[in-house]
């Protein structure tokens, strides 16, 4: 059936004039419009082989896609798998423990190997000591954070040559640790009095919720 050149409906073999448009159609020959209809059928099927083509680009790069995405994933998932695998026979051997060997030394007094059979000992903790006052105050804030400083006034009662190591804790209404600042060693030399400060910027949204300050003393003969 052939169709109308001007808007491409389709014809009955008698029109004269096309029903979509109006076009007259008895100027051509039958050879002439049957030709103008095989090159617009022609066109029109090249359009839809390209709109096609495109869509079959366009999945083929979302399925690239998603493959180097799980690809991605299933690496990550080998890795953990390998890892897993080197650590687990030796967590099992330890009987499955995952915390570490604690120590109440702290890392000065860690002692090294030594090839020699020479036995060291590290240095006793002490007890005789005193926290004369403590204290604590905001010396700045802003959005970000607050700044806490701290003094702790300390006294070694023993007749050695002492380190001190001072941890001060801010605590909430609860008594629960906000944040921590850690000082030392500090020496003291037998019966010293000495004030030692410090200072911990704290998160601006956890900051109003400090109530008190607390101090952790370990001393160690020098």
């Amino acid at each position: 059936m052939p169709f109308c050149s001007h808007c491409g409906k389709e014809l009955n073999e008698d029109a004269a004039f096309c029903p979509g448009c109006g076009q007259r159609l008895m100027g051509f020959t039958p050879e002439e419009r049957q030709k103008y209809i095989d090159e617009l059928k022609a066109s029109i099927e090249e359009e839809k082989t390209l709109e096609q083509q495109q869509e079959k680009e366009i999945r083929q790069e979302q399925a690239e896609q998603w493959s180097k995405k799980y690809s991605k994933v299933i690496i990550a998932a080998v890795i953990g798998i390998i890892i897993l695998a080197a650590v687990l026979p030796s967590w099992l051997s330890s009987g499955g423990s995952s915390e570490p060997e604690s120590s109440t030394l702290p890392p000065e007094y860690s002692i090294p190997s030594t090839p020699s059979n020479e036995t060291k000992t590290a240095p006793p903790l002490i007890a005789n000591w005193e926290v004369v006052d403590l204290d604590y105050k905001i010396v700045e804030k802003n959005e970000t954070w607050w700044k806490f400083s701290w003094q702790a006034t300390l006294r070694n009662n023993t007749s050695s040559l002492v380190k001190f190591f001072i941890t001060a804790n801010f605590l909430d209404w609860n008594g629960f640790i906000i944040d921590y600042d850690l000082t030392g060693p500090i020496q003291f030399a037998p019966k010293e009095q000495k004030t030692v400060r410090g200072f911990a910027l704290i998160d601006a949204s956890l900051a109003p919720e400090v109530n008190e300050i607390e101090a952790t003393i370990q001393a160690y003969i020098e």
